[in-house]
C-alpha cells in the first residue's frame, strides 16, 4: 500500500537540519573588562591573544561576540589575572545605560516592576545565549539569569557578572533606599 502515491512523494521537500549558531553578547555589557584586567597589571591584549581574538575586538561597544568566544576570553582573563571573579569586578559599574534600547525602555517605565518586565522582554537585544526573567509573588520579585547556549562549560563568570549588573539596575530603578533581601549565586564563592 502506498498512501501518498509516487507522484506525491516526488513533491515532498526535506528541510535540511538547521544548526543553531552560537548565541552572542553585546560588548557594551563587558566594556569595563579591559580596564579591570589592566588593574591587575595584565595587558588586555594578552588576554585577547590567549583567547584567540583580534586586538580590535572591544573597539566598538555595539560589537557582538559569540558566547563561546566570550567564555574563552573570560577564562583567559581569570587565568592571567589570578582573579576568579574578574567579571564581578568588571560588572560593578555596568547598568541600564549599558543595556542599549532595552535599558532605555526600562528607564522610561512607571515602576521598577514594569521596568524589569521591559528589560526582560527586550534582553535579547543584548544577548542571545542567555535569558533574563522576573518572577513575582506577592511583594517579592525574583530576577533570574540563565545561560542557554548549548555546550557552554564554566558559566560561573557569566552568572556572577549578570547578578552584579542586576543588582546595579535594581539600585538605579529603586533608588538609594533599595536593600535586597538576598542575592544568591548558583556557583561557589570566589577563592579571593
Amino acid at each position: 500500500r502506498d498512501p501518498l502515491g509516487a507522484a506525491a512523494r516526488s513533491h515532498v521537500h526535506h528541510t535540511p537540519a538547521w544548526v543553531n549558531p552560537p548565541g552572542w553578547a553585546r560588548l557594551a555589557l563587558y566594556r569595563n573588562l579591559p580596564d579591570t584586567v589592566r588593574s591587575f597589571g595584565v595587558d588586555f591584549r594578552d588576554a585577547l591573544e590567549v583567547a584567540g581574538l583580534p586586538a580590535d575586538t572591544f573597539d566598538s561597544p555595539d560589537g557582538r561576540l559569540p558566547f563561546p568566544e566570550l567564555g574563552e576570553l573570560l577564562s583567559a582573563c581569570e587565568r592571567l589575572t589570578g582573579c576568579d571573579h574578574i567579571l564581578f569586578e568588571a560588572a560593578r559599574h555596568v547598568g541600564l545605560d549599558d543595556m542599549g534600547l532595552a535599558g532605555r525602555l526600562a528607564r522610561c517605565s512607571d515602576s521598577a516592576g514594569e521596568a524589569l518586565k521591559k528589560l526582560c522582554d527586550h534582553y535579547t537585544l543584548q544577548a542571545t545565549a542567555s535569558i533574563l526573567s522576573v518572577v513575582t509573588s506577592g511583594t517579592y520579585a525574583r530576577l533570574a539569569f540563565a545561560v542557554v547556549q548549548p555546550g557552554m562549560n564554566g558559566t560561573r563568570q557569566f552568572q556572577v557578572g549578570a547578578m552584579t549588573v542586576a543588582l546595579n539596575i535594581l539600585r538605579e530603578l529603586c533608588g538609594p533606599g533599595f536593600l535586597p533581601t538576598v542575592v544568591t549565586f548558583a556557583c561557589r564563592s570566589p577563592a579571593h
